[in-house]
């Protein structure tokens, strides 16, 4: 799912915040066999064609530029002068690309939301979930670029609860960051995943960690 447009908030978090997730994830792993791994991305693919297409368009615009110039006879460039030029604006317009807000502009929702599912498929076999005696593992991931949230239960999980669920956790993690709580909403989000793993999966006494409780960054 994505964050809204409107009065959005980047999810900013300190070490502090680091470590008020580490302990929702321990607290809410307590009682349950189950694991909760939550990744933050930086983003979920480089698009590198963003980078070559905005320079080919600067090149492109620069080029048309100065034929218009010439054909208007407003002023005569030397092959020299047109060249320096073009990789000038080439260059200019691959610079322009890094700026996340301009290179959003070129990323359909469709891709956006292809290649953030792609790369919390690859986050959850990475996190080792899928290695987890009972397959019964949660992964939250945070795409920061592409502004999308998944939330991918294991195949254990899959049967017994609902997507529906999976989607109001997500709501809710939504609306913590876009009212500037995105640590809040994340320790929340995580809490309430416990609890419904404390039912399907209870555990016992002393629970051996199969996977560290520590946030996923990338």
């Amino acid at each position: 799912m994505k964050i809204p447009k409107r009065r959005k908030r980047k999810f900013h978090y300190s070490r502090t915040d680091h470590l008020r997730v580490v302990e929702a994830v321990h607290a809410a792993e307590a009682s349950t066999t189950a694991e909760i791994v939550p990744v933050i991305l930086q983003k979920s693919s480089g698009y590198l064609w963003v980078h070559l297409w905005m320079g080919l368009l600067g090149f492109l615009i620069l080029s048309v530029t100065l034929i218009g110039l010439e054909e208007y006879r407003i002023r005569e460039f030397t092959v020299h002068e047109v060249l320096t030029a073009q990789i000038i604006s080439l260059i200019l317009g691959m610079s322009l690309s890094f700026i996340p807000a301009l290179k959003r502009l070129w990323v359909s929702k469709r891709e956006a939301q292809w290649q953030t599912r792609e790369r919390a498929i690859l986050s959850l076999h990475h996190s080792e979930l899928v290695n987890s005696p009972e397959r019964n593992g949660v992964l939250i991931f945070i795409s920061l670029f592409e502004r999308k949230i998944h939330i991918l239960p294991d195949l254990a999980l899959q049967p017994l609860i609902p997507q529906t669920y999976w989607q109001i956790r997500i709501d809710d993690l939504v609306r913590g960051v876009h009212h500037g709580k995105p640590i809040d909403a994340l320790c929340n989000c995580i809490t309430e995943i416990g609890k419904v793993l404390q039912q399907h999966f209870p555990h016992q006494g002393e629970k051996k960690n199969v996977i560290s409780d520590q946030l996923r960054e990338e």
